[in-house]
């Protein structure tokens, strides 16, 4: 899965279980960069069958404007978009 979180800021990310990721995001122990900009809630995930999908929209990702990121909630046409990424 591919997860994007939010704050004031945005973080982009995989992982296999979005929620223990968001969970070590938030963990007041956490001396990582991400703690910095805590609390983090998840914005939206997607979902794909295999680390290299999620990794090749990840990157593709963190190249798009804050904008871009902010209509994927809700733009149907933009999340089959990018889920055509990887298909090319």
């Amino acid at each position: 899965m591919l997860g994007l979180f939010y704050n004031l800021s945005f973080y982009i990310g995989h992982s296999q279980c979005i929620e223990n990721r968001l969970q070590q995001h938030n963990d007041l122990r956490n001396k990582a960069y991400t703690s910095k900009f805590q609390p983090w809630t998840l914005f939206f995930a997607f979902k794909f069958n295999s680390r290299a999908k999620a990794m090749k929209i990840e990157k593709y990702l963190k190249g798009k404007p804050r904008s871009f990121i902010k209509r994927i909630p809700v733009d149907k046409e933009l999340q089959k978009f990018i889920y055509s990424k990887i298909a090319g």
